[in-house]
């Protein structure tokens, strides 16, 4: 399995970011450290029977549930990318209706087939009416699929002639004001910049453009636009045997660090709108 220490990865390379706000690795481009503002656990591994899908399944949705009845958000590392199916399952099933996803990676991962796995599983969850597809993007693709199945669809060609903050504008019209979750395929990168995954695909985002996607998302550069309505994230299919010097891992940290900073942007735009937290 390539993927099974890719939790242990992200982890491991997350002690090169400094956890002090003076430092300019954890602030930058942000000038506050979210650790001071979020109160952030890691609530270790999703234990299951190996080869037993629907074993993976029911447990790793009871311990997302878990988090989600204790009112707080979830930030999955993994792994292989089918730990975001459950974990959808879990959130449309709190928020009572489909959210919106944001998906980066190389692979559309909507193949048609009853077989349930990371590379069907979003046309399943679009499919169960756990996903809205109509508000929901997925950008970087540079595997070949007809059927969008409902999704906006900005292949890696078409993301790489725009800038970051294009790109971001564009999630943002897509997905509007919806409950969104956010996954990241470590493989939506180019190699030269993540070349510890299993399913590597050349032609890929830099990882300098993909951060400053998300950067733009949770407002950095002044940008007046309300936070988007982030419920959940992750970043997946990081697989440290195939790195190289870390490099990968380095940045699937930097990654849930942007991530956790778009979590405490939306908790706190929808604590001031009355709310009292993700609608």
């Amino acid at each position: 399995m390539p993927f099974r220490f890719g939790p242990r990865g992200i982890r491991q390379a997350s002690v090169y970011i400094s956890p002090r706000p003076t430092s300019f690795i954890m602030s930058y481009p942000h000038d506050f450290c979210v650790f001071d503002r979020l109160k952030v656990v890691d609530w270790g591994d999703v234990y299951h029977e190996h080869a037993y899908p629907e074993d993976f399944l029911l447990k790793s949705e009871a311990a997302v549930t878990t988090v989600l009845d204790a009112g707080c958000a979830t930030l999955g590392l993994g792994g292989d990318h089918f730990v975001t199916y459950p974990i959808l399952r879990a959130h449309a099933k709190k928020l009572g209706r489909a959210v919106a996803l944001i998906h980066f990676d190389a692979h559309s991962d909507t193949w048609e087939s009853e077989l349930k796995s990371h590379g069907t599983m979003f046309y399943h969850a679009a499919r169960e009416g756990i996903v809205d597809a109509s508000r929901s993007i997925q950008i970087g693709m540079r595997t070949h699929n007809t059927a969008a199945h409902g999704f906006t669809v900005l292949d890696a060609r078409a993301a790489r002639r725009l800038l970051p903050e294009e790109i971001a504008q564009l999630i943002r019209e897509t997905v509007g004001d919806a409950p969104c979750y956010l996954t990241f395929d470590i493989d939506c990168l180019d190699p030269a910049f993540a070349p510890g995954t299993g399913t590597p695909v050349a032609g890929g985002l830099t990882s300098a453009d993909a951060l400053e996607v998300l950067e733009h998302l949770s407002g950095v550069g002044g940008g007046a636009e309300r936070p988007l309505n982030v419920v959940g994230a992750d970043v997946v299919e990081v697989a440290p045997q195939y790195d190289v010097s870390e490099i990968t891992t380095l940045v699937a940290a930097q990654i849930v660090h942007s991530e956790l900073h778009l979590i405490y942007r939306a908790r706190e735009a929808h604590k001031m709108s009355g709310n009292g937290g993700h609608t």
